[in-house]
């Protein structure tokens, strides 16, 4: 479905910027042509930069981020752009920077958005990116959607929408996507080329999970735009990441029905340290219904720090007792001769000296929380295990997990990998 969303918006954009032309008269006729200056002053926040700092800890909702500190503000923003009207189908391009705001600064932003309107309603999509790459946050260019309406009632303009913004945390440490539900209306004089108003919005932000209220002023002169413009929801957040440790050699099979160009996107909620193949913005790799994949040994490998709760359920083995277990857990779990073989040969080496060890399993649905998995065309099982090994003195008590069901049938995708407790 994202990806469905991400093509659609920039075809949206091109049809109506393209269809806002005339193809029997000069690209530069149009029905209409309106620029605008905006001006937009914030007055109030529920979360201000300077009224509201939160913090939240890894141990409840944010694996991965052991602290946040979030500001949510609609910044004052000074806007120019032009919005081209042809039959049903509209088209903007905004140029905007905050003012006034010592923190941010210059920090130009480039709107584009495009949609097609009947009667007082449209519908619209867009994209916007920071020109200034030294902003606070490297966030990849977001992509929205949105409907709306806008009313003109003699002197007055009531306009109001609906808005769905995706987009990427794109850090060295952070990489992670998060996305903002947006309601905002505004009210607005029209008094010839000059139009004052008042705006309310409000925010949902899914990482963090948090929301916001706003209250502003602004006025435009010239054309009203259609919509207020996504640049107005820009943050500021300062995050720390403190993973718990490293897992440590996760290897990625797949067993495609046939021959299949794979795409696979892992998104830990620390950071990749180790990827072989180089990892860049995910693999794409051409796989084998053997398991084979060109290039490798076989599978796609990783390592990342990462953050993560140690289940209480697990077992304890003497030191020389763990090959024959490493044997029968991965045999229960579902895994094959290769998938074993590998994981034999590199923890039984790679683990430190210990005369015991408490072993504790992270199967499918917790592994998923800590980094989630994504394989394109989507396989139809899917089989993870990591183990967290705790070197011990003496032999503990420990209650033993249940084993998940496993069957490997059609598109199989299996994954094994470990950390060593307090490393």
């Amino acid at each position: 479905m994202l990806r469905l969303f991400r093509l659609a918006i920039p075809a949206l954009i091109l049809v109506s910027m393209i269809g806002t032309a005339s193809f029997s008269e000069p690209l530069w006729i149009f029905d209409n042509a309106a620029p605008f200056l905006d001006i937009r002053a914030n007055i109030t926040s529920s979360n201000s930069k300077y009224e509201y700092y939160r913090v939240e800890e890894s141990t409840n909702d944010f694996d991965g981020i052991n602290e946040i500190r979030t500001s949510y503000r609609r910044i004052n923003m000074a806007s120019m752009g032009l919005t081209l009207e042809k039959s049903y189908l509209f088209s903007s391009v905004t140029l905007s920077t905050p003012f006034a705001d010592e923190e941010l600064g210059f920090d130009p932003c480039l709107d584009i958005n495009g949609g097609v309107r009947y009667g007082d309603f449209q519908v619209y999509a867009g994209i916007f990116s920071d020109l200034n790459r030294d902003c606070l946050n490297q966030i990849s260019s977001p992509l929205y959607g949105g409907i709306g309406a806008l009313h003109r009632l003699d002197k007055l303009g009531i306009g109001y929408d609906f808005r769905y913004l995706h987009g990427r945390y794109d850090e060295d440490w952070l990489n992670h996507d998060y996305e903002i539900y947006s309601l905002s209306a505004r009210l607005a004089c029209l008094i010839d080329i000059f139009h004052p108003y008042l705006y309310f919005s409000y925010d949902k932000w899914t990482f963090p999970d948090d929301h916001s209220f706003n209250f502003g002023i602004g006025f435009t002169l010239g054309g009203l735009p259609y919509t207020l413009g996504a640049e107005s929801r820009r943050i500021s957040n300062e995050i720390t990441v403190t993973p718990d440790g490293v897992v440590r050699k996760p290897n990625i099979y797949l067993y495609p029905e046939k021959e299949s160009e794979v795409s696979v996107r892992i998104n830990p909620n620390g950071y990749i340290t180790a990827s072989l193949p180089d990892y860049s913005d995910g693999w794409r790799v051409t796989a084998y219904p053997d398991g084979s994949i060109p290039g490798t040994e076989g599978f796609l490998f990783y390592e990342a720090e990462v953050s993560y709760d140690k289940p209480e359920e697990g077992w304890c083995l003497a030191s020389g007792d763990l090959p024959a277990f490493y044997d029968s857990l991965l045999i229960n779990c579902g895994f094959n001769e290769k998938e074993i073989s590998d994981f034999v040969e590199y923890w039984t080496v790679n683990l430190p000296a210990a005369d015991y060890f408490a072993v504790y399993p992270l199967f499918n649905e917790a592994v998923d929380h800590i980094c989630p998995l994504e394989v394109t065309p989507g396989p139809d099982n899917i089989l993870r295990l990591w183990l967290i090994f705790e070197p011990v003195s003496k032999m503990v008590q420990l209650e033993k997990p249940e084993i998940p069901p496993f069957e490997r049938t059609n598109f199989t995708v299996t994954e094994w990998g470990g950390m060593v407790a307090g490393e």
